[in-house]
Protein backbone atom coordinates (compact mmCIF):
# COMPACT_ATOMS: atom_id res chain seq x y z
CA UNK A 1 0.00 0.00 0.00
CA UNK A 2 1.41 3.39 -0.97
CA UNK A 3 0.69 5.85 1.81
CA UNK A 4 1.46 8.75 -0.54
CA UNK A 5 -0.96 7.57 -3.24
CA UNK A 6 -3.86 9.91 -3.88
CA UNK A 7 -7.13 9.24 -2.09
CA UNK A 8 -9.29 7.38 -4.59
CA UNK A 9 -12.48 9.29 -3.94
CA UNK A 10 -10.70 12.64 -4.37
CA UNK A 11 -9.51 11.48 -7.79
CA UNK A 12 -13.10 10.66 -8.76
CA UNK A 13 -14.41 14.00 -7.43
CA UNK A 14 -11.85 15.84 -9.55
CA UNK A 15 -12.82 13.80 -12.61
CA UNK A 16 -16.50 14.63 -12.11
CA UNK A 17 -15.69 18.32 -11.61
CA UNK A 18 -13.98 18.36 -15.00
CA UNK A 19 -16.73 16.44 -16.79
CA UNK A 20 -18.15 18.82 -19.42
CA UNK A 21 -21.79 17.73 -19.21
CA UNK A 22 -24.44 16.96 -16.58
CA UNK A 23 -24.07 13.40 -15.31
CA UNK A 24 -26.06 10.79 -13.42
CA UNK A 25 -24.43 10.59 -9.99
CA UNK A 26 -24.25 6.97 -8.88
CA UNK A 27 -20.93 7.53 -7.08
CA UNK A 28 -22.05 9.63 -4.12
CA UNK A 29 -25.72 10.19 -4.92
CA UNK A 30 -27.77 13.38 -4.81
CA UNK A 31 -30.77 12.10 -2.86
CA UNK A 32 -30.93 13.85 0.52
CA UNK A 33 -32.97 12.29 3.29
CA UNK A 34 -33.90 14.76 6.07
CA UNK A 35 -33.12 14.74 9.73
CA UNK A 36 -36.04 13.73 11.96
CA UNK A 37 -38.25 16.69 12.82
CA UNK A 38 -37.32 16.80 16.48
CA UNK A 39 -33.61 16.78 15.71
CA UNK A 40 -33.95 19.66 13.26
CA UNK A 41 -35.76 21.67 15.93
CA UNK A 42 -32.96 21.02 18.44
CA UNK A 43 -30.37 22.34 15.99
CA UNK A 44 -32.46 25.45 15.27
CA UNK A 45 -33.34 26.18 18.90
CA UNK A 46 -30.03 25.43 20.62
CA UNK A 47 -27.39 26.76 18.27
CA UNK A 48 -25.61 28.42 21.19
CA UNK A 49 -24.60 24.96 22.43
CA UNK A 50 -22.29 24.67 19.42
CA UNK A 51 -20.03 27.20 21.13
CA UNK A 52 -19.85 25.36 24.46
CA UNK A 53 -17.71 22.32 25.11
CA UNK A 54 -19.53 19.34 26.53
CA UNK A 55 -19.25 18.69 30.24
CA UNK A 56 -18.21 15.39 31.79
CA UNK A 57 -21.82 14.79 32.82
CA UNK A 58 -23.00 15.34 29.24
CA UNK A 59 -20.36 12.95 27.90
CA UNK A 60 -21.37 10.31 30.43
CA UNK A 61 -25.04 10.77 29.55
CA UNK A 62 -24.19 10.30 25.87
CA UNK A 63 -22.32 7.09 26.69
CA UNK A 64 -25.40 5.78 28.49
CA UNK A 65 -27.51 6.63 25.43
CA UNK A 66 -25.05 4.63 23.31
CA UNK A 67 -25.35 1.67 25.69
CA UNK A 68 -29.14 1.73 25.36
CA UNK A 69 -28.87 1.95 21.57
CA UNK A 70 -26.47 -1.00 21.37
CA UNK A 71 -28.84 -3.08 23.46
CA UNK A 72 -31.93 -2.24 21.39
CA UNK A 73 -30.31 -2.44 17.97
CA UNK A 74 -27.84 -5.31 18.34
CA UNK A 75 -28.61 -7.06 21.62
CA UNK A 76 -25.18 -6.01 22.89
CA UNK A 77 -24.86 -5.31 26.59
CA UNK A 78 -22.03 -2.85 27.16
CA UNK A 79 -20.71 -0.65 29.96
CA UNK A 80 -20.76 3.14 29.50
CA UNK A 81 -17.08 3.18 30.43
CA UNK A 82 -16.40 1.24 27.23
CA UNK A 83 -17.76 4.00 25.00
CA UNK A 84 -15.62 6.77 23.54
CA UNK A 85 -17.40 9.51 21.53
CA UNK A 86 -15.38 10.85 18.59
CA UNK A 87 -15.93 13.91 16.36
CA UNK A 88 -16.62 11.85 13.27
CA UNK A 89 -15.42 8.48 12.01
CA UNK A 90 -12.08 9.53 10.58
CA UNK A 91 -10.99 11.11 13.86
CA UNK A 92 -11.72 7.80 15.55
CA UNK A 93 -9.78 5.86 12.92
CA UNK A 94 -6.75 8.11 13.23
CA UNK A 95 -6.72 7.93 17.02
CA UNK A 96 -7.13 4.16 16.93
CA UNK A 97 -4.21 3.71 14.53
CA UNK A 98 -1.93 6.11 16.40
CA UNK A 99 -2.59 4.57 19.82
CA UNK A 100 -2.68 0.85 18.98
CA UNK A 101 -0.13 0.41 16.15
CA UNK A 102 3.65 0.51 16.45
CA UNK A 103 5.97 0.82 13.43
CA UNK A 104 6.51 -2.46 11.65
CA UNK A 105 3.43 -4.22 13.03
CA UNK A 106 1.17 -5.95 10.54
CA UNK A 107 -2.31 -4.61 9.82
CA UNK A 108 -4.57 -6.66 7.56
CA UNK A 109 -7.21 -4.86 5.48
CA UNK A 110 -9.70 -6.27 3.00
CA UNK A 111 -10.04 -5.43 -0.69
CA UNK A 112 -12.17 -4.15 -2.28
CA UNK A 113 -12.90 -1.77 0.55
CA UNK A 114 -13.29 1.80 1.70
CA UNK A 115 -9.72 3.12 1.46
CA UNK A 116 -9.27 4.96 4.75
CA UNK A 117 -7.98 2.69 7.51
CA UNK A 118 -5.19 1.29 5.35
CA UNK A 119 -3.98 4.84 4.77
CA UNK A 120 -4.01 5.87 8.44
CA UNK A 121 -2.33 2.57 9.40
CA UNK A 122 0.40 3.24 6.84
CA UNK A 123 0.89 6.70 8.34
CA UNK A 124 1.59 4.91 11.64
CA UNK A 125 4.31 2.98 9.75
CA UNK A 126 2.45 -0.32 9.91
CA UNK A 127 3.05 -3.04 7.36
CA UNK A 128 -0.32 -3.00 5.63
CA UNK A 129 -1.29 -6.29 4.00
CA UNK A 130 -4.44 -6.44 1.85
CA UNK A 131 -6.40 -9.67 1.56
CA UNK A 132 -8.86 -10.23 -1.25
CA UNK A 133 -12.57 -10.70 -0.70
CA UNK A 134 -13.29 -13.69 -2.94
CA UNK A 135 -16.41 -13.13 -5.12
CA UNK A 136 -16.67 -16.87 -5.73
CA UNK A 137 -16.92 -17.54 -1.97
CA UNK A 138 -19.50 -14.89 -1.07
CA UNK A 139 -16.66 -12.38 -0.62
CA UNK A 140 -15.08 -14.31 2.25
CA UNK A 141 -11.57 -13.02 2.98
CA UNK A 142 -8.68 -15.45 2.52
CA UNK A 143 -6.33 -14.85 5.46
CA UNK A 144 -4.04 -17.75 4.60
CA UNK A 145 -1.38 -15.77 2.68
CA UNK A 146 -0.75 -13.41 5.62
CA UNK A 147 -1.04 -15.83 8.55
CA UNK A 148 0.35 -19.23 7.50
CA UNK A 149 3.07 -20.28 9.93
CA UNK A 150 3.30 -16.85 11.55
CA UNK A 151 1.76 -16.96 15.02
CA UNK A 152 1.20 -13.49 16.39
CA UNK A 153 1.94 -11.94 13.03
CA UNK A 154 -1.19 -9.75 12.77
CA UNK A 155 -1.62 -6.82 15.14
CA UNK A 156 -4.98 -5.62 13.77
CA UNK A 157 -7.49 -7.26 11.46
CA UNK A 158 -9.49 -4.36 10.02
CA UNK A 159 -12.85 -5.41 8.61
CA UNK A 160 -16.00 -3.55 7.60
CA UNK A 161 -19.33 -5.34 8.07
CA UNK A 162 -21.86 -4.79 6.60
CA UNK A 163 -19.24 -4.40 3.91
CA UNK A 164 -18.71 -1.47 1.58
CA UNK A 165 -18.73 -2.06 -1.38
CA UNK A 166 -19.75 -5.74 -1.51
CA UNK A 167 -22.88 -5.48 0.66
CA UNK A 168 -22.00 -8.71 2.50
CA UNK A 169 -22.63 -9.69 6.11
CA UNK A 170 -20.40 -12.50 7.45
CA UNK A 171 -21.79 -15.83 8.54
CA UNK A 172 -20.76 -17.48 11.81
CA UNK A 173 -18.83 -20.02 9.73
CA UNK A 174 -16.90 -17.28 7.94
CA UNK A 175 -16.01 -15.62 11.25
CA UNK A 176 -14.92 -18.94 12.74
CA UNK A 177 -12.62 -19.62 9.79
CA UNK A 178 -11.11 -16.17 10.17
CA UNK A 179 -10.63 -16.75 13.90
CA UNK A 180 -8.77 -20.00 13.26
CA UNK A 181 -6.22 -18.10 11.20
CA UNK A 182 -5.38 -15.50 13.84
CA UNK A 183 -3.49 -15.32 17.11
CA UNK A 184 -5.31 -14.69 20.39
CA UNK A 185 -3.71 -11.26 20.69
CA UNK A 186 -4.87 -9.98 17.30
CA UNK A 187 -7.18 -6.99 17.63
CA UNK A 188 -10.35 -7.32 15.55
CA UNK A 189 -11.48 -3.88 14.42
CA UNK A 190 -14.84 -3.57 12.69
CA UNK A 191 -15.96 -0.37 10.98
CA UNK A 192 -19.70 -0.74 11.62
CA UNK A 193 -20.78 2.38 9.72
CA UNK A 194 -23.61 0.45 8.02
CA UNK A 195 -24.40 -1.77 11.03
CA UNK A 196 -28.18 -1.10 11.23
CA UNK A 197 -28.59 -1.29 7.43
CA UNK A 198 -29.01 -5.03 6.90
CA UNK A 199 -31.65 -6.68 4.74
CA UNK A 200 -33.06 -10.01 5.86
CA UNK A 201 -30.80 -10.26 8.92
CA UNK A 202 -30.58 -8.58 12.29
CA UNK A 203 -28.37 -5.47 12.29
CA UNK A 204 -24.77 -6.64 12.42
CA UNK A 205 -22.27 -5.87 15.17
CA UNK A 206 -19.08 -7.83 15.71
CA UNK A 207 -19.70 -7.38 19.43
CA UNK A 208 -22.95 -9.36 19.11
CA UNK A 209 -21.25 -12.44 17.61
CA UNK A 210 -20.52 -15.55 19.62
CA UNK A 211 -16.79 -14.94 19.15
CA UNK A 212 -17.03 -11.64 21.01
CA UNK A 213 -19.60 -12.78 23.55
CA UNK A 214 -17.38 -15.68 24.59
CA UNK A 215 -14.32 -13.46 24.76
CA UNK A 216 -12.51 -15.36 21.99
CA UNK A 217 -11.45 -12.17 20.22
CA UNK A 218 -10.29 -8.73 21.31
CA UNK A 219 -12.83 -6.60 19.52
CA UNK A 220 -13.13 -2.88 18.89
CA UNK A 221 -15.89 -1.32 16.80
CA UNK A 222 -16.54 2.09 15.26
CA UNK A 223 -20.12 3.29 14.85
CA UNK A 224 -20.78 6.41 12.79
CA UNK A 225 -24.01 8.35 12.63
CA UNK A 226 -23.16 10.15 9.40
CA UNK A 227 -24.68 7.52 7.08
CA UNK A 228 -27.86 7.28 9.15
CA UNK A 229 -28.41 10.98 9.85
CA UNK A 230 -27.24 13.88 7.60
CA UNK A 231 -25.52 15.78 10.40
CA UNK A 232 -22.83 17.55 8.37
CA UNK A 233 -20.28 19.22 10.68
CA UNK A 234 -22.18 17.93 13.72
CA UNK A 235 -21.41 14.35 12.73
CA UNK A 236 -20.55 12.18 15.71
CA UNK A 237 -19.23 8.64 16.02
CA UNK A 238 -18.18 6.39 18.87
CA UNK A 239 -15.75 3.57 19.54
CA UNK A 240 -16.73 0.69 21.78
CA UNK A 241 -15.54 -2.79 22.65
CA UNK A 242 -12.69 -4.23 24.72
CA UNK A 243 -12.17 -1.98 27.75
CA UNK A 244 -8.36 -1.90 27.58
CA UNK A 245 -8.44 -0.97 23.90
CA UNK A 246 -11.01 1.78 24.42
CA UNK A 247 -8.94 3.15 27.32
CA UNK A 248 -5.80 3.20 25.16
CA UNK A 249 -7.54 5.23 22.47
CA UNK A 250 -9.16 7.49 25.08
CA UNK A 251 -5.80 8.28 26.68
CA UNK A 252 -4.34 9.19 23.29
CA UNK A 253 -7.39 11.20 22.20
CA UNK A 254 -7.29 13.40 25.29
CA UNK A 255 -4.81 15.67 23.51
CA UNK A 256 -5.63 14.96 19.85
CA UNK A 257 -8.85 16.81 19.15
CA UNK A 258 -10.70 19.74 20.63
CA UNK A 259 -13.48 18.81 23.05
CA UNK A 260 -16.77 18.02 21.36
CA UNK A 261 -19.50 20.60 21.68
CA UNK A 262 -22.57 20.25 23.84
CA UNK A 263 -24.70 20.54 20.68
CA UNK A 264 -22.93 17.61 19.03
CA UNK A 265 -23.65 15.26 21.89
CA UNK A 266 -27.23 16.48 22.38
CA UNK A 267 -28.05 16.01 18.69
CA UNK A 268 -26.27 12.64 18.54
CA UNK A 269 -28.19 11.44 21.60
CA UNK A 270 -31.50 12.41 20.02
CA UNK A 271 -30.54 10.62 16.80
CA UNK A 272 -29.64 7.41 18.62
CA UNK A 273 -33.12 7.39 20.14
CA UNK A 274 -34.88 7.58 16.76
CA UNK A 275 -35.36 3.91 15.94
CA UNK A 276 -38.27 4.91 13.71
CA UNK A 277 -35.97 6.98 11.48
CA UNK A 278 -33.42 4.16 11.18
CA UNK A 279 -36.15 1.63 10.35
CA UNK A 280 -37.64 3.92 7.68
CA UNK A 281 -34.19 4.55 6.19
CA UNK A 282 -33.46 0.83 6.09
CA UNK A 283 -36.78 0.05 4.39
CA UNK A 284 -36.31 2.88 1.91
CA UNK A 285 -32.79 1.82 0.98
CA UNK A 286 -33.86 -1.80 0.54
CA UNK A 287 -36.53 -0.65 -1.93
CA UNK A 288 -34.10 1.65 -3.74
CA UNK A 289 -31.51 -1.10 -4.06
CA UNK A 290 -34.12 -3.49 -5.44
CA UNK A 291 -35.21 -0.99 -8.12
CA UNK A 292 -31.59 -0.19 -8.95
CA UNK A 293 -30.69 -3.87 -9.28
CA UNK A 294 -33.59 -4.46 -11.66
CA UNK A 295 -32.53 -1.60 -13.93
CA UNK A 296 -28.89 -2.63 -13.91
CA UNK A 297 -29.72 -6.24 -14.74
CA UNK A 298 -31.84 -5.08 -17.68
CA UNK A 299 -28.87 -3.00 -18.89
CA UNK A 300 -26.67 -6.10 -18.84
CA UNK A 301 -24.77 -5.65 -15.57
CA UNK A 302 -23.94 -8.72 -13.47
CA UNK A 303 -25.08 -7.65 -10.00
CA UNK A 304 -24.10 -9.24 -6.71
CA UNK A 305 -26.66 -9.82 -3.94
CA UNK A 306 -26.86 -6.98 -1.40
CA UNK A 307 -27.42 -7.92 2.25
CA UNK A 308 -26.34 -4.66 3.81
CA UNK A 309 -25.29 -1.06 3.19
CA UNK A 310 -26.40 1.40 0.52
CA UNK A 311 -24.56 0.30 -2.62
CA UNK A 312 -25.05 -2.15 -5.48
CA UNK A 313 -21.83 -3.83 -6.61
CA UNK A 314 -21.53 -5.26 -10.13
CA UNK A 315 -18.80 -6.97 -12.07
CA UNK A 316 -17.13 -4.47 -14.36
CA UNK A 317 -18.50 -5.10 -17.87
CA UNK A 318 -16.37 -6.37 -20.73
CA UNK A 319 -17.94 -3.85 -23.11
CA UNK A 320 -19.85 -0.57 -22.80
CA UNK A 321 -22.04 0.62 -25.65
CA UNK A 322 -20.57 -2.05 -27.91
CA UNK A 323 -16.95 -1.06 -27.24
CA UNK A 324 -14.63 -3.35 -25.31
CA UNK A 325 -13.16 -2.12 -22.04
CA UNK A 326 -10.41 -3.61 -19.91
CA UNK A 327 -10.88 -3.40 -16.16
CA UNK A 328 -12.81 -1.28 -13.70
CA UNK A 329 -11.23 2.10 -14.50
CA UNK A 330 -11.83 1.79 -18.25
CA UNK A 331 -15.41 0.68 -17.66
CA UNK A 332 -16.09 3.63 -15.37
CA UNK A 333 -14.43 6.03 -17.81
CA UNK A 334 -16.49 4.72 -20.74
CA UNK A 335 -19.73 5.01 -18.76
CA UNK A 336 -18.94 8.61 -17.84
CA UNK A 337 -17.38 9.82 -21.09
CA UNK A 338 -19.90 8.22 -23.46
CA UNK A 339 -23.08 7.95 -21.38
CA UNK A 340 -22.72 10.53 -18.55
CA UNK A 341 -23.05 7.85 -15.87
CA UNK A 342 -20.75 8.25 -12.85
CA UNK A 343 -19.84 5.07 -10.93
CA UNK A 344 -17.08 4.08 -8.52
CA UNK A 345 -14.50 1.59 -9.90
CA UNK A 346 -12.69 -1.04 -7.84
CA UNK A 347 -9.85 -3.14 -9.27
CA UNK A 348 -8.53 -5.98 -7.11
CA UNK A 349 -6.06 -8.14 -8.97
CA UNK A 350 -8.03 -10.03 -11.60
CA UNK A 351 -11.38 -8.90 -10.22
CA UNK A 352 -12.93 -5.68 -11.50
CA UNK A 353 -16.08 -4.06 -10.14
CA UNK A 354 -18.20 -0.94 -10.46
CA UNK A 355 -20.32 0.33 -7.59
CA UNK A 356 -23.65 2.19 -7.81
CA UNK A 357 -25.06 4.27 -4.94
CA UNK A 358 -28.69 3.86 -3.89
CA UNK A 359 -28.89 7.61 -3.19
CA UNK A 360 -30.06 8.41 -6.72
CA UNK A 361 -32.97 10.66 -7.63
CA UNK A 362 -36.03 9.13 -9.37
CA UNK A 363 -35.12 11.12 -12.50
CA UNK A 364 -31.61 9.68 -12.51
CA UNK A 365 -32.86 6.11 -12.28
CA UNK A 366 -35.33 6.76 -15.09
CA UNK A 367 -32.56 8.24 -17.25
CA UNK A 368 -30.30 5.28 -16.47
CA UNK A 369 -33.04 2.82 -17.48
CA UNK A 370 -33.49 4.70 -20.77
CA UNK A 371 -29.88 4.16 -21.82
CA UNK A 372 -30.63 0.62 -22.96
CA UNK A 373 -33.05 1.71 -25.66
CA UNK A 374 -34.36 -1.80 -26.03
CA UNK A 375 -31.00 -3.54 -25.83
CA UNK A 376 -28.36 -3.98 -23.12
CA UNK A 377 -25.98 -1.09 -22.57
CA UNK A 378 -23.16 -3.38 -21.40
CA UNK A 379 -21.99 -6.95 -21.77
CA UNK A 380 -20.43 -8.68 -18.80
Amino acid sequence: MQSNSRYQFSVVRDRLHRHPAPYLDFVFGRHKYPLPDGVQETVRSHGELALRRCTRDEAEAFSQTVVDFLSRCYGVEQSPTRVLPTPGGRAGLNALAASLISPGQTVVVTEPGYPVFDRVAAQSLAEVKPVTLDPDRDFEPDLGPVTDGRAGAVRILAINYPNNPTGTVPSATTLARMRNRLDDETIWFNDATYGPLTYGDRPFSLLATELARRGEVRALELHSLGKLFPLGPLSTSFLTGDGDLVDAVREYSDFVWSPMSALQLRVASECLGRDDHVAALRDGLRERLAHLGEVLSELGFACFPVRGGMYQLCRAPASVGGRRVDGADEAAEALLANHDVAVMPFQVGGNAYVRFSALYSPEELESLAGLGRGRPLVQS
